[in-house]
């Protein structure tokens, strides 16, 4: 990895970290009590969460809307309308995790196979393969 990598970079060699992880780990996942589960350390690069923390809002930010109403399920987020508005580090961060790459490896690690096939009602769903 280059001395000053891109954000994009960076999330990429977390995708990297995290489908090696998802492969080591698919067993004890499988096998966890109480319920399917798994603890990744450390597979963000610490130049990605400083680069994230510079950018994310204060908690006293004008950007967040609060809520005390006990009808809403969500008491806090962000006034951001569009991706465009999302500071552009935390934005990558956000594509990487929604991203069919990193969704695809969780799928396939919460499956009692590794063969995982897109769907039409459910987003993906787990095939002996």
């Amino acid at each position: 990895m280059p001395s000053h990598p891109t954000t994009f970079e960076l999330c990429q060699s977390f995708l990297d970290r995290f489908e090696r992880f998802a492969e080591q780990n698919h067993d004890a996942f499988r096998d966890a009590v109480p319920f399917p589960n798994a603890v990744a350390d450390k597979l963000f690069d610490e130049r990605l969460i400083e680069r994230i923390l510079r950018e994310y809002p204060e908690r006293n930010a004008e950007i967040w809307q609060r809520y005390d109403d006990s009808d809403i399920q969500i008491k806090v987020r962000t006034k951001w309308a569009s991706d465009s508005d999302i500071p552009d580090d935390i934005r990558e961060v956000v594509r990487t995790l929604n991203g069919g790459r990193f969704l695809r490896r969780c799928s396939a690690a919460a499956c009692s196979t590794s063969t995982v096939t897109a769907t039409g009602t459910t987003p993906w769903r787990c095939t002996v393969g």
